[in-house]
């Protein structure tokens, strides 16, 4: 598969232009709030769309583009959590212990 810039930029309009993105993206952040006791502010349209230009700005990040949802949630304001460590950290596994 040959992926060209042109390619990455069509990419990038597509999925600049799915403003519907931004209605599941606050539903999620709202659905997550419960499970983690937490306030998310809700995302704007602007907000994704600036998101979805800095992704595909980094030209590795956006080859990889069937990760751009968790890029986007981690990169939109509005988890407390960013400020400090994330609630989403596991320990290593202790070698010894199995």
């Amino acid at each position: 598969m040959h992926v060209s810039p042109a390619v990455v930029a069509d990419e990038r309009d597509w999925v600049r232009g799915r403003e519907s993105v931004v209605a599941l993206l606050n539903d999620t952040r709202a659905g997550l709030e419960g499970h983690f006791d937490t306030e998310v502010d809700r995302v704007t349209v602007a907000q994704y769309q600036g998101a979805v230009d800095e992704v595909f700005a980094d030209g590795d990040r956006a080859v990889n583009v069937a990760a751009l949802a968790a890029g986007f949630q981690t990169r939109l304001p509005g988890w407390e959590w960013r400020e400090h460590e994330s609630p989403f950290g596991v320990e290593p596994v202790d070698p010894e212990r199995g």
